[in-house]
């Protein structure tokens, strides 16, 4: 009997590596941001506490997005996926108002004090060289095969990046200038920033559960090429589009010269549907032949 297991995702195991690296700097830098009391390290390690129980996550709903249609789920699994993405955007928005928030509290109150800096720079240091290891793996997996999920874990490890440089700049300030308050200002910049990012995967994931139509782009290249890709094909109609995770689906009406008979219309349907999922990968495609002028 044929195995119907799904392969896994290329995407499966990466996530697995990535939540256990994620702890590991999740554990180190929420350590010396209590012992340099500096709040910049401190929402760095909250941030990479956070990445933890996202991978994790994602790699539970990464396999069971990936599982094949069934008999209740015909078009996949996918939204599985946009659920993810809806949540966790949620989740950074809501982290990054705290951490602004509280950095504004400590301006205000001056309850802010700093030491044993040079620690700090260390582990900011080694916190960058491993995070640009982990999203070399998770591009090269996302590259193998597109996912939300990935794209998401991807998008905020490439944040994480960044952040770990502003911090390692803002402790070199510190260290500078002796004022701690530069501390403060970039942990209010990390705070805005990972509300802002988190923003930006709510709009694509909300985008997805309401089956937003495909970009105007796309649309335009796809229309360029359903209409020149026969000279039996005269127009098309009816076209909807909808896009889930790395999955194009695509329907239309396709208007063919009337005198062409049914053998040869069915064929350039499907010679046409093999053109646009080469063109546009993962894209799942269903056309209607009409003749021409039918509507």
């Amino acid at each position: 009997m044929a195995n119907s297991k799904a392969p896994a995702h290329p995407g499966y195991h990466t996530l697995t590596l990535v939540a256990g690296i994620a702890a590991c700097l999740a554990v180190l830098k929420l350590g010396f941001g209590f012992f340099t009391n500096s709040m910049a390290i401190l929402a760095s390690g909250i941030d990479s506490l956070i990445d933890v129980f996202v991978s994790l996550a994602n790699r539970f709903l990464l396999k069971r997005a990936e599982a094949p249609p069934d008999a209740d789920h015909r078009y996949g699994h996918g939204k599985i996926q946009s659920l993810a993405g809806l949540f966790q955007g949620v989740f950074f928005g809501l982290t990054g108002v705290w951490v602004a928030g509280e950095s504004m509290r400590r301006m205000i109150t001056g309850e802010h004090r700093l030491h044993n800096l040079n620690a700090g720079v260390w582990v900011m240091v080694l916190s960058m060289a491993v995070t640009g290891w982990l999203i070399f793996r998770l591009r090269r997996a996302f590259n193998k095969k597109e996912s939300l999920i990935v794209e998401t874990e991807h998008l905020h490890y490439s944040t994480d990046l960044f952040s770990n440089a502003g911090v390692l700049l803002t402790l070199f300030a510190v260290e500078v200038t002796r004022e701690p308050y530069w501390d403060l200002v970039f942990s209010v910049i990390i705070g805005a920033y990972i509300l802002h990012q988190g923003s930006a995967i709510v709009r694509k994931a909300v985008d997805e559960l309401v089956d937003r139509a495909l970009p105007e782009s796309s649309y335009q290249e796809m229309k360029d090429l359903i209409l020149n890709f026969h000279p039996g094909i005269v127009d098309f109609h009816d076209f909807r589009s909808r896009q889930v995770g790395g999955r194009i689906f695509v329907e239309f009406h396709l208007e063919i010269a009337g005198e062409t008979d049914f053998r040869r219309a069915h064929d350039l349907t499907e010679d046409l549907t093999d053109a646009i999922k080469k063109k546009f990968a993962g894209a799942e495609v269903t056309i209607h032949a009409d003749p021409a002028g039918a509507r």
